[in-house]
């Protein structure tokens, strides 16, 4: 079977091998082998990893192991190299300081607190599970302004956070709340071990060296029910090819993954937070100082613009991943090669609440990237092309959403360009947007404009609040698209079908509880929005939706869509068919195992993203 396999067969397969697999899961992971390390916190575990052979199985015990860890020894193709869990989530990879090192913070003024530490600090979490933003400077965090990334001056920022000047921290919670009486973590002190300057947030320049946790140098590596938290900078580096991660949680990162040009990368079943850097967006547009884009701007250039992967090399395959919190979601970059066997792909993952973007393709060589049966909702911008100048970028069967209740009030569906890049003018070209559902419950479908080469854009449903003319040169939508939504302006998007009514299933009409902000409700001080009152989205057609029959005839085995009817049907769900998506994030973590993790919008049933299971 070739990769323009159907819609049916992707979904019969899936349920099979999530069936197996999770027929096959248990305390500890069914694989056995002959070779079985198993490891205790307080062992070396680095002197373990040194003397490893390819096919062992290195078993951690429950508990927590310091890093930074170097992996040198992997295995092969046949016999890889696996660190897993031996009681899949008990085991944590972090960087923070030990409990024997103590902050003990002394009131300097107001809610203003400090607290000795020899060692500049540039990552602090607050409760196990909050980031907070580095102000950088003193100065910074008492007026709680900070430099706006874009436009190059200070802006407001979060009502809290921390600076490290001069051998001490300071910081400010939330509420003035004294950091004696919270549960506070730093990372420990890092030493350089490469003098290779690298780049990260806000254009500052860090060396390499213990802000890792976990750094994969040998090829065919397997990490199996970890968690990673609080690095600062990146949780687990991977320089090496055929690295497989699965199962795993990561919080506490400017990164979760960086592959840079590794092939083979596996993510699976992994769960990433950022908590709050979309709820302090959400915030700034709702609430807070400076509205719109001032907030924005100032998380942009600190610590919390946190991506859960930054990947540059082929093959790289993510699946049935739950990320949500981070600024941008996934940034994948040049692949380099349009091989069909070399293809990437995100599957089955959800993508949500990203204070910029969920996707940020960005590249000037072939990307050679799938992404098709995601659920990517609420951020600044879902699905950011800006812009794809290599080509190989296919975006099918998707549903991309923004929700009445926590999607933001300022927010596009698409962006197709960065509107302050000064250089690299060639076109984007080889974008194909085929059968993908777009709802927009606030705004417009697109923002900024770019010139394009053998794109295509067909069989898509959009359905927007607010209407917006689509400017993109040389990238013109077919008649087989479907514009709608209350305040739709045909001349805005010819030669397309529009109208008022999108023609989906109704469901029974619910009423949605006030949704304050959340790092301010943890203090009594959220403004909620307001009650929310109307059906569950559902993403179905009806029988009278103009988007039944009307999809580009001819199509079915390229755009991987089955014509139920005399053509198919727009958008990423036929007429009749039913949305089958496994359980995101790792398997291990149901129920009451992972508090942190944000309910979903109460107009989006479980089911869609298989959180009923």
């Amino acid at each position: 079977m070739n990769i323009h396999e159907t819609t049916h067969e992707h979904l019969r397969c899936l349920c099979l091998v999530f069936f197996f697999t999770m027929a096959a899961m248990t305390g500890v992971y069914a694989q056995k082998s002959e070779h079985v390390h198993r490891v205790m916190p307080d062992d070396d575990l680095q002197q373990v990893l040194d003397g490893a052979v390819p096919g062992e199985i290195i078993a951690l015990a429950p508990g927590t192991y310091s890093g930074l860890i170097t992996i040198k020894k992997g295995g092969d193709a046949r016999a890889p190299l696996i660190i897993r869990a031996e009681e899949p989530g008990t085991v944590t990879f972090t960087n923070a300081i030990p409990p024997g090192f103590k902050l003990e913070f002394e009131n300097v003024k107001g809610d203003l607190y400090r607290a000795s530490v020899p060692w500049q600090v540039r990552w602090m979490m607050v409760e196990g599970h909050r980031n907070l933003m580095d102000y950088v400077t003193l100065t910074g965090l008492e007026t709680f302004l900070a430099m706006g990334n874009d436009i190059r001056s200070m802006k407001d920022g979060p009502p809290e956070g921390f600076a490290w000047e001069n051998g001490f921290l300071y910081v400010r919670l939330l509420g003035g709340k004294d950091p004696n009486q919270a549960r506070v973590e730093i990372h420990r002190e890092t030493k350089v071990f490469d003098e290779k300057t690298y780049m990260l947030w806000g254009g500052r320049s860090f060396k390499q060296g213990d802000g890792f946790i976990l750094d994969v140098r040998a090829s065919h590596v397997v990490l199996e029910g970890l968690k990673f938290h609080l690095a600062p900078d990146i949780a687990v580096q991977v320089n090496a090819d055929n690295v497989t991660i699965r199962d795993c949680y990561f919080d506490g990162c400017i990164r979760g993954i960086e592959s840079l040009e590794s092939a083979n990368l596996t993510v699976e079943y992994c769960e990433y937070s950022g908590y709050p850097t979309y709820q302090w967006v959400r915030w700034g547009q709702l609430h807070g100082i400076g509205g719109n884009m001032g907030l924005w701007n100032v998380i942009y250039a600190s610590n919390l613009c946190n991506t859960f992967i930054h990947h540059y090399g082929p093959s790289v395959k993510v699946r049935h991943c739950m990320v949500y919190e981070a600024f941008d979601g996934m940034w994948p970059r040049n692949m380099g090669t349009l091989n069909p066997q070399k293809t990437s792909e995100y599957a089955y993952n959800l993508f949500m609440s990203a204070g910029d973007e969920c996707i940020e393709f960005d590249t000037r060589t072939p990307i050679n990237l799938r992404v098709h049966h995601n659920i990517i909702m609420d951020a600044m911008v879902p699905l950011a092309l800006s812009p794809i100048q290599g080509g190989g970028l296919l975006i099918d069967h998707n549903i991309i959403y923004v929700s009445p209740e926590r999607g933001l009030i300022h927010c596009t569906l698409l962006k197709f360009d960065c509107p302050w890049r000064l250089s690299y003018d060639a076109p984007s070209r080889g974008i194909t947007l085929v059968h993908n559902t777009f709802v927009n419950s606030h705004h417009t479908l697109s923002w900024t404009k770019h010139n394009f080469v053998d794109c295509i854009f067909e069989n898509n449903v959009m359905m927007v609040n607010r209407s917006s003319k689509w400017e993109q040169t040389g990238y013109v939508p077919t008649k087989h698209n479907f514009y709608t939504g209350p305040n739709v302006d045909p001349k805005h998007m010819p030669p397309m079908l529009t109208g008022k009514n999108p023609g989906f299933r109704q469901q029974p009409d619910f009423i949605a509880e006030p949704l304050p902000v959340l790092p301010l409700q943890e203090v009594g001080l959220a403004v909620a929005t307001p009650t929310f009152h109307g059906p569950y989205v559902d993403f179905g057609l009806r029988s009278d939706s103009p988007a039944v029959d009307a999809g580009a005839p001819g199509t079915e085995d390229e755009y991987h869509h089955i014509a139920q009817g005399k053509v198919s049907d727009l958008g990423a769900i036929e007429l009749g068919e039913t949305w089958s998506f496994p359980r995101p994030g790792p398997r291990w973590a149901v129920g009451k195992k992972m508090p942190w993790r944000p309910e979903l919008p109460p107009s989006l049933h479980p089911a869609w993203v298989g959180l009923d299971q």
